[in-house]
């Protein structure tokens, strides 16, 4: 019974790892102290490079993992259990080539100073999982002193071994996610308007950088102490009733919770207009440093030019480079006129790019132009 609970122990922190990376060092201790070994790790061998690496380690240093990783051909012990053990399988090498000399002669003289310096000496564990590229283990490490493996000892790890492959397909598919997310993160860093997402304590956990921008500059919003500010205690109420209400749990339907309103300031002769609304779809559980998003606050400044890049419009829509300034122009608020008095172009050669640029984008009127390109990744720098 005493050993079945620690297996069920060693089982929920291999668990606990898979969505919490960090806990993978505690996880491949009590793995070690299970098995009665003196260090362990999560080990992939790359086979088109001939490279090793290692993900997560216990009780080993890193000067002896960055000896690992420039390993020639990477290491070994892949090659022994490709070939003698089947994938998912625990064993020792000890157990397959247990000449100890034979096994020094096919380790060969680099791997051998290795393991001396990283007092290794018994080494057992399992492929996890393989394929042509790639494949993955859990290796597990024991001094000269601790003697070999023992077949208790690989039978316990043997019921560890399932439980460790499902956790990398976790693992695989976080990592997935976690990626997705990166790439929305991107895109919303290139909207050219303000965005900051809120958990529900109404802490902002992403801002992205037309927000960072205008909160330098606007003074009708602000954040202090991890804290969204307007400029008036009114409207920072009213920011707040807007956060929780979006944030409310269960709230499957943007309908009625989204709140629209504008900040205004002594010194300021316009408004800045603010749309709060719940996070749904891709974004609900947006997960930003381990805090999670529930509410969007959406806000730009009419009277800021946005910092457009050129040549990313002229390449997406094959706009030449006059007709991409007129979009630009438009974007920021002029008119055909306006336009033209700044090219000193005649306003009749302006309404026809314009023409020319709506059958290109497939739209008819200029609201929808600008839509189209606000929301874009056309950013260019911020300052």
């Amino acid at each position: 019974m005493h050993d079945t609970n620690r297996i069920y122990d060693v089982i929920g922190s291999i668990y606990e790892a898979s969505y919490q990376p960090q806990n993978w060092p505690a996880a491949l201790q009590l793995i070690s102290e299970l098995t009665e070994s003196n260090s362990s790790a999560i080990v992939f061998q790359d086979f088109e490079n001939e490279r090793a690496s290692v993900s997560h380690a216990y009780n080993i240093s890193q000067k002896t993992l960055r000896l690992h990783s420039q390993l020639e051909g990477g290491d070994p012990n892949f090659r022994i259990f490709s070939e003698y053990v089947p994938v998912g399988k625990a064993a020792a090498v000890d157990h397959i080539i247990s000449d100890r000399k034979k096994l020094e002669e096919f380790y060969g003289d680099e791997f051998n100073k290795y393991i001396i310096h990283s007092s290794l000496y018994y080494i057992g564990g399992a492929v996890l999982f393989s394929d042509t590229t790639r494949s993955a283990a859990v290796a597990i490490n024991r001094r000269r002193d601790q003697g070999v493996w023992g077949h208790d000892q690989i039978e316990l790890l043997n019921q560890l071994v399932p439980h460790l492959q499902r956790t990398l397909n976790i693992h695989k598919e976080f990592t997935l996610l976690r990626t997705k997310e990166l790439a929305l993160q991107n895109g919303l860093d290139r909207l050219l308007m303000g965005v900051i997402m809120f958990d529900k304590e109404c802490r902002p956990v992403y801002i992205n950088p037309v927000a960072q921008s205008i909160l330098k500059y606007h003074p009708a919003l602000s954040i202090e102490d991890q804290k969204i500010r307007a400029s008036d205690s009114k409207e920072t109420q009213k920011i707040y009733t807007a956060i929780r209400k979006a944030s409310k749990k269960n709230s499957y339907s943007a309908k009625g919770l989204s709140t629209a309103f504008g900040l205004r300031h002594v010194t300021t002769s316009t408004v800045l207009p603010v749309l709060i609304s719940p996070i749904h779809c891709i974004f609900s559980g947006l997960l930003t440093v381990n805090e999670y998003a529930s509410a969007v606050m959406c806000f730009s400044d009419p009277d800021r030019p946005q910092p457009i890049e050129q040549d990313k419009l002229s390449q997406a829509y094959n706009l030449t480079p006059a007709e991409a300034k007129v979009v630009i122009s438009i974007s920021n608020g002029m008119t055909p006129r306006d336009i033209s008095e700044l090219h000193k172009v005649n306003v009749s050669t302006i309404r026809s790019q314009i023409k020319a640029i709506h059958t290109k984008l497939g739209i008819t009127h200029n609201t929808e132009l600008i839509k189209l390109i606000l929301t874009g990744p056309y950013s260019g720098g911020l300052r």
